[in-house]
Formats: C-alpha cells, structure tokens, sequence
C-alpha cells in the first residue's frame, strides 16, 4: 500500500507543497494571487448570505470548471490544509465594503496544482426609490406623469427602467387610473428595485346644488373626487370642513368654496343667499310678532320673488307679497291652528323652502 505524505512551505506570496508517496517525491508550486477577487450582492440592509460558488466563474473561465476542484474556506488556515469547507456565508459587516474576506482554493484535477486567492466580499445596495405610491389622475387635466420614485437626485442614465407598460423611459405618461409598475436597475451594479404605482381618478367638483333651509346650507356635489367645504362671510373664509353642511349662518350674500381632498383644481364656488325668516309667530294681536313676513333683502334681492305658504298637508294657504304685510295666520279670513306650516321661497333661478310654527 502507498502511503503519501504532504508539507507546504508558505512564502509571502506563493506556496511550495511536496508530496511524498513510498516509490516517488512530487513537487508543486502553489500560488496564492496576489489580486482579490471581488464577490458582490445585492441587499438593501447590508447583510446578506453569499452564494459562493457564484465565484466560480471569477475563478475559472466556464468552459473549464469541470478540469477544476473549487473549494471555499473562512480562512487562510483552512484553505491551506483543506479543512471546514463552506458553500455560503453571511456577513458580519454593515455593508461588507471589502472589510470581510474569504479564501477560495483551485485544484486542477489533472496536474494538481493549487492555486489560492483571496474573495473580498460586497454589498451593493439597490436603487433608493420609494416601492410604493398612490398618485392622482385629475379627470379635468387627463394625463399624470409617474416616475421611478428617486428620493434623491439621480443621472437617469446610470440606470435601466422597465415598466409594466413595457417602456424603458424613466418617465412615462399615463390617462387612465390603475396599477403601474417599474423595475430600476442600476448599471454599475446590477441590483434592482422595484416600484408600485396606484394611480386613482379624483377631480375638481363638476355640479354644485345648495340646499337652504332656514339659516342652515347643505352642499351637495357631484365628481370624481373627495371634497371639503369653507364658505366666505363678509370678506372672510372660514376653515375647510369634511361636513357639507353649515348652520345658523347670517343673512345676506355667502360664497361657498368646494376644493378637492386630493388637490385637483380648480377650487369651485357658488353664490348662496341667505334670507332672514322666522322660525315662528304669534299672531294673537298684541303688536309682537303678529304676522309672519320675510325680511332682510331689498328689492333688487328679491325682484319677482314669490313666497308659498303651506299647511303639513300640502295645501296651499297663502301666496305673500315681499312688500306687503306678510301673513297673519288666517285661511280665507278664519284663524288657523297652532301647528306647523312649511314655505317655499322662488326667485330667479333660487328656490329656499323650510318651515316655521303658528302659535296661539
């Protein structure tokens, strides 16, 4: 039986192994490069594992693994006596610049030579785009532009973009709402991130009725989007409000203001007029509230305006004049009961109804 034995003398740069057997004496110079390989990953923390054998072809062209032995160790120690081989490792440094370095072993499987290098390891971080967004398509303007989400200014040819609509531009055009996507690849590096885009219909209000009753307003608007109200008195805008609805406002001219949530233009207005009517009379004759009568407005206001009165059932119970007495709580020269009575106010274009009480 042949017995062999082998030494190794280690030189600053390349080592010398003999290989004794019982009929021979082998010689081999085995070099241990003086270059680094560089072995490189892409994660977005700055720890990852790393697949070693992606080394292999760093080591030796493809097309001759199969003549090589490729061997992977934590240390130089380990390379050399070929002890505790490994397939992966993860990094103990943040980011792993190099800092960290493993040992790679080449046996040529025909003259068995060794060769050693030395495999600094890297991590490369991946683009520094926001991965997720909801951006607003406003109906009114009919195009949005998206873009790769960059939170830092950035040369866009340093980077390769593919998007869900198959463009490679760094920005696109879109007109219709749904989900977009985009792949960021940086060129030096290869790592890659990934973009997802939510892009949602909104848009400035398209119809705007207000409904007056008493001194009480409720807006009510039609489009795409979410809206808040504010409305002006006297010069002054009040805050925006969720609530479509604003109460015990003062007589006289108001303008409403309707902006999209989402901050589509243009804001929109509407002129509202609010009339001082009261909330009840008491027509017993003691010269205090005897008569039920709409006030505050000139006659400019309320040119042409015509002013119902009406019982709980319906009927029709008095036709008022703006300029004459108001009503004073009879049906055909009878007194009514204590009860209430609902009104309906049309000028111009405007009708204001509501209800007020008779009291006895």
């Amino acid at each position: 039986m042949f017995k062999t034995l082998i030494f190794t003398i280690i030189f600053s740069d390349f080592l010398v192994s003999f290989w004794v057997t019982t009929d021979a004496c082998y010689l081999y110079e085995n070099h241990y490069a003086t270059h680094k390989i560089r072995l490189e990953e892409c994660d977005s923390d700055g720890y990852t594992t790393f697949n070693l054998t992606k080394a292999d072809t760093l080591l030796v062209p493809k097309e001759d693994s199969k003549n090589f032995i490729i061997n992977y160790y934590r240390t130089q120690e380990d390379a050399i006596n070929n002890q505790q081989p490994i397939l992966t490792y993860q990094n103990t440094i943040e980011g792993a610049q190099g800092n960290e370095q493993l040992h790679a072993r080449i046996t040529n499987r025909t003259t068995h030579e060794i060769h050693y290098h030395t495999i600094a390891l890297y991590i490369n971080y991946p683009p520094d785009i926001v991965s997720e967004s909801i951006e607003i398509l406003c109906d009114n303007i009919g195009t949005l532009l998206l873009d790769a989400g960059f939170n830092t200014a950035i040369n866009a040819s340093d980077y390769d973009f593919l998007w869900s609509t198959e463009s490679t531009a760094s920005e696109i055009q879109v007109t219709t709402p749904g989900l977009y996507s985009v792949l960021v690849t940086n060129k030096a590096t290869g790592c890659s991130a990934y973009r997802e885009i939510e892009v949602v219909s909104s848009g400035p209000a398209k119809t705007i009725q207000v409904d007056i009753d008493n001194r009480n307003a409720r807006i009510t608007v039609e489009g795409a989007g979410f809206y808040q109200f504010a409305i002006e008195t006297d010069g002054v805008l009040s805050s925006y409000q969720e609530s479509n609805v604003f109460s015990k406002l003062s007589t006289g001219a108001h303008t409403v203001y309707i902006k999209d949530s989402n901050g589509c233009l243009p804001i929109r207005t509407k002129e509202i007029l609010i009339i001082d009517i009261p909330e009840f009379f008491t027509p017993n004759g003691d010269g205090i509230n005897d008569s039920w009568q709409v006030d505050g407005l000139g006659a400019d206001d309320m040119k042409n305006a015509l002013i119902y009165i009406f019982d709980k059932h319906g009927k029709l119970i008095k036709q008022v004049v703006i300029d004459g007495s108001g009503w004073d709580g009879t049906y055909n020269g009878n007194p009514l009961p204590k009860s209430q009575y609902w009104y309906l106010i049309e000028f111009g274009n405007k009708k204001i109804k509501g209800s007020f009480t008779l009291l006895r």
